[in-house]
């Protein structure tokens, strides 16, 4: 099982395992995750985490990802795992299909806009979440008369005279 170490102080900023003085001792374990700045880090050189990307919302909503600025995938449906090498920075973009407004993301990306980085020090996910675009009715009543609407079954507006 790996272990993480949480380093406090002036010390956080200089000491990880790569230090060979340190990992010698035993003191910490040099084929597991060590946490620098509360970020996991790569221990050793060559080893590889998973990016679970996925798209919630209509078929053709999907997130593109690219890495060192060439086109890497585009995940449209289900979930689309990954690998990187540690360290590597994936850009993703949730991409809007037709009808439908990018809502948020959940996971590594959680809180960014629709556009995000995310640095692979660890297996990670990052899902994008879609809703219906908002669309305004007008209805202008020329007469007598008033237009009732309504929503997913349920009354919504009503409308006797002028424009509502």
């Amino acid at each position: 099982m790996a272990q993480q170490l949480r380093m406090r102080g002036p010390i956080r900023a200089l000491l990880a395992c790569g230090l060979a003085a340190f990992c010698a001792t035993g003191a910490f374990a040099q084929d597991g995750p060590a946490v620098l700045l509360g970020e996991p880090v790569a221990v050793r050189p060559g080893q590889t985490a998973t990016l679970a990307i996925q798209s919630l919302g209509a078929p053709d909503e999907r997130v593109a990802g690219e890495v060192a600025g060439k086109k890497d995938f585009t995940c449209s449906s289900g979930t689309c795992p990954r690998k990187y090498d540690y360290g590597t920075t994936v850009k993703l973009e949730a991409v809007e299909g037709t009808g439908q407004d990018f809502d948020k993301w959940t996971g590594a990306c959680e809180n960014e806009p629709a556009t995000c980085e995310v640095t692979m020090t660890a297996d990670r996910s990052a899902t994008a979440h879609f809703k219906p675009e908002k669309r305004t009715l007008t209805v202008t009543i020329v007469g007598d008369g008033s237009v009732a609407g309504e929503v997913a079954g349920k009354k919504d507006f009503t409308c006797s005279s002028g424009t509502c």
